[in-house]
């Protein structure tokens, strides 16, 4: 027990440092490349056009339009059902995204709307994600909406 403690209270060896390799930012590194953005590997053209709902009922009519705006996307959605009717647009970033799938989400203090756009399928799904006042109450800009053909 004794030997234990006695070799247990020995100072350690000093490291050499020429072994210690410090990374350092390279002169051709500046600040602005460590925080740059990551650049998007995503391409919005194939979403640009006109949409139409799903829906087949009878009285009912929503259209989507989506065009660039930069690296996002500008919409315009306007829904007519009966007496009640209603329009948005705005810019919608895209947050995440895959090969075959987009997710983006239109944020203002009186609506906001995720939209989840199926590449592959030429298709849009929009939820809205509180209670939109941009319409009256007996109708909503949700559901699937399905890219006309050119």
């Amino acid at each position: 027990m004794i030997m234990l403690l006695f070799f247990g209270c020995q100072s350690k060896p000093q490291q050499d440092n020429a072994d210690v390799q410090i990374d350092t930012v390279s002169e051709a590194q500046t600040t602005e490349d460590v925080y740059a953005e990551p650049e998007t590997n995503y391409d919005l053209r194939p979403l640009y056009g006109i949409y139409d709902h799903e829906s087949t009922t009878n009285g009912f009519s929503a259209v989507l339009t989506l065009t660039q705006y930069g690296n996002d996307l500008y919409f315009t959605v306007s829904v007519s059902q009966g007496e009640c009717k209603g329009e948005s647009e705005g810019v919608v970033p895209i947050l995440d995204y895959n090969e075959n799938y987009y997710t983006g989400f239109y944020n203002s203090e009186d609506c906001k709307m995720q939209f989840s756009f199926l590449i592959t399928e030429k298709k849009v799904d929009i939820k809205e994600v509180t209670i939109c006042s941009h319409h009256g109450n007996d109708c909503s800009f949700e559901g699937v909406y399905l890219k006309r053909a050119n």
